[in-house]
């Protein structure tokens, strides 16, 4: 099936891979290289009560690293973005445990705080039986643990790791224009073509019949979408701001 037909998912996408890393050889150099380095420091690392917590941080960090490398070689660069910011919350972990291990404790807590918002969240009489009786024993240890523990705030963690710079120009970029849904992050998915709007299909783009006005239109309206206590008055009426974005202005 064809990338038209099938997206990224057409056995075609195979034939870009060589084709991305000829025109970004040096970056894809750069990138097996670093790959090697860390493959090899795996075999090398001393593996201890100590030193095991970084170790699977790096293991997670390197997998991610591995994953983005995968998805950018066939065009999906967004995705391939996000993961890229995954690893650098990887990287703050990595960085505040080496600097801090008193931060392990936080990194526990973050994960009971996670695991019982999870558990309240489930809707118990909806469970499969041996599975609801479970839960509810994890609730009641829960209960009578009396822990709450506590959300990371990540840029926290980047400063215990002593990577404030990296947090605030490399993760927030990421989180803008791929991580989370944005104007920003939108515009990889299409471009204008004189008067047509091209979309974004696979690593090609597809003419449909439209104005580049009617692009705007569409846009305004997508982030419109969902919006309460007049939040679609408010997108509608900042359409005129935001129309630069989508021109790439």
């Amino acid at each position: 099936m064809s990338i038209e037909e099938k997206g990224f998912l057409s056995l075609e996408i195979a034939a870009y891979v060589d084709k991305h890393r000829a025109e970004n050889r040096a970056w894809f150099s750069l990138a097996t290289d670093l790959n090697s380095v860390a493959q090899q420091l795996l075999l090398e690392v001393p593996l201890d009560d100590e030193t095991f917590p970084s170790v699977l941080l790096f293991v997670r960090g390197l997998s991610s690293f591995q994953a983005a490398i995968l998805l950018a070689e066939r065009g999906l660069i967004q995705d391939a973005r996000t993961l890229t910011r995954s690893c650098f919350e990887t990287l703050f972990c990595f960085g505040a445990l080496r600097n801090d291990l008193g931060f392990l404790e936080q990194f526990e807590n973050h994960d009971f705080y996670g695991k019982s918002t999870f558990a309240n969240a489930l809707p118990a009489g909806k469970l499969e039986p041996d599975v609801a009786e479970i839960l509810s024993q994890f609730l009641e240890r829960l209960a009578r643990s009396g822990e709450k523990g506590e959300w990371l705030r990540w840029d926290k963690v980047a400063d215990l790791a002593g990577l404030r710079d990296i947090y605030g120009v490399y993760y927030r970029g990421l989180s803008l224009d791929a991580a989370h849904p944005s104007p920003t992050a939108l515009k990889r998915y299409y471009k204008i073509n004189g008067r047509n709007v091209e979309l974004a299909v696979g690593t090609k783009s597809a003419r449909r019949k439209g104005h580049r006005r009617n692009a705007h239109r569409v846009m305004c309206r997508l982030l419109a979408t969902g919006h309460i206590d007049g939040g679609a008055r408010r997108t509608s009426r900042n359409c005129g701001k935001i129309e630069p974005v989508f021109r790439g202005t």
